[in-house]
């Protein structure tokens, strides 16, 4: 028996503001690649630019996730989940990037340097520091949402 008030299936929205600023990521990335003439020199700008993407891409899913839950029995249910969920997905698919960029200019003949010890290092951080922002993003918007409209602190 089917039920016409049945909630709709949507995806998770960490995951989908997380894949729309991954992609984003990537062609920052790749513009910055290209800009250096096929040189990696500048990969620190763009972690960098990529530290602020996790933040602002873990607010922007925290609150459609905020959003969504508002007026269901668990409200904040899953909000600081999404913050975490799309900082991970950037972070992955900037490795994925980083993996095959990496593969393509080896293929071409360049001399890549990527020691496995120090790289998977780098991805562990890199991972910690997406739970950690995404974490504090989805926090951030989670303790708005519960604040009272009529609590003293909030003027």
């Amino acid at each position: 028996m089917t039920h016409d008030t049945q909630l709709r299936k949507r995806m998770n929205a960490g995951f989908t503001v997380g894949l729309a600023a991954g992609a984003l990521m990537v062609l920052i990335s790749l513009a910055v690649f290209f800009m250096r003439g096929g040189e990696t020199d500048w990969d620190l700008l763009v972690w960098i630019i990529q530290l602020a993407v996790y933040y602002l891409a873990g607010r922007a899913a925290a609150r459609r996730q905020a959003e969504a839950q508002r007026h269901t029995y668990e409200p904040g249910r899953g909000v600081v989940g999404a913050g975490v969920g799309a900082s991970l997905t950037i972070s992955g698919m900037m490795w994925l990037f980083i993996i095959i960029r990496g593969l393509v200019r080896d293929a071409m003949g360049m001399i890549i340097i990527m020691e496995p010890i120090t790289f998977c290092g780098w991805i562990i951080f890199d991972v910690l520091l997406a739970l950690g922002i995404g974490g504090l993003a989805g926090r951030a918007v989670f303790k708005q949402e519960q604040a009272s409209p009529y609590d003293s602190n909030n003027f």
